[in-house]
């Protein structure tokens, strides 16, 4: 029996967040994998710790303050669910509507990456799709750094499992040996670049990140999403932390900010 802790971090998106449970608890060929949900309420107004209880009883809520974003959020549930024995653990954003095949694919990747790899420590990220644009949305990360340029570039769904920097968190599924060398998220980070940050992280330690051949369900894109004001503190941090050339990065970031709110 496969045994799965499924972390979300949720605020203020009842609707969604319960849609996400029905889509998860609605999985189909799942005899030999069992799963635990550990969900962080992030402060909502919206009823949501309500709904989850009376509709997902067995679903574990820790609440939050409001204050703890998404990679936050994500260290309390994962530090929550690491004090009991899992294979695995499923990053999952509460905007990811799982095809009811998810957990079976998620069962082959794992039996191809032990059968030709012979690896117990990876990290498999899964690919969305977007309804509303008919493409990709969210997936696999590789990165692009020389003397001029730092940035990721998207990975496009490939034919078979392949490798890949880093990626996107909104669903990612990461073995108990990968979690035990690499450890939590990285506390700098509140939302953005934390997901990021874990594949290099992971990559640094010889962990290979994987990117799945298969859909894992439906992530719309959201163009009104809002982030923090000062989140540029934090992408200077990853950028010392992470880049060779990250002084010269900073240097022409802040720059490219400074000349966006003059204009």
């Amino acid at each position: 029996m496969l045994k799965i802790a499924v972390l979300i971090v949720c605020h203020n998106r009842k609707e969604k967040t319960i849609k996400c449970l029905q889509k998860l608890y609605a999985q189909k060929n799942i005899e030999n994998i069992k799963f635990k949900v550990f969900l962080v309420d992030d402060g909502s107004s919206d009823g949501t710790e309500h709904a989850i209880s009376q509709s997902f009883p067995d679903v574990v809520i820790i609440k939050g303050n409001g204050n703890l974003f998404w990679a936050g959020g994500m260290r309390i549930a994962w530090n929550s669910a690491k004090k009991k024995q899992y294979d695995y653990y499923l990053w999952l954003n509460d905007d990811v509507f799982l095809y009811n095949n998810f957990l079976e694919s998620c069962l082959k990747d794992i039996q191809t990456v032990k059968k030709q790899e012979q690896k117990k420590k990876f990290i498999i990220s899964y690919p969305t799709f977007c309804n509303i644009y008919k493409r990709q949305s969210t997936g696999g990360k590789n990165l692009i750094e020389n003397f001029f340029t730092y940035k990721f570039n998207s990975v496009q769904k490939p034919k078979k499992l392949i490798k890949s920097d880093s990626f996107n968190g909104n669903c990612v599924l990461i073995s108990n040996e990968a979690f035990k060398n690499v450890g939590n998220l990285d506390k700098s980070f509140s939302h953005r670049f934390a997901d990021f940050d874990y594949g290099l992280m992971a990559k640094k330690k010889g962990i290979t990140n994987y990117l799945s051949n298969k859909y894992s369900g439906i992530c719309n894109i959201d163009n009104n999403k809002t982030y923090k004001n000062d989140d540029y503190k934090e992408w200077i941090y990853f950028l010392r932390k992470n880049s060779k050339f990250w002084l010269i990065h900073s240097v022409k970031f802040l720059a490219g900010r400074v000349l966006k709110v003059l204009k």
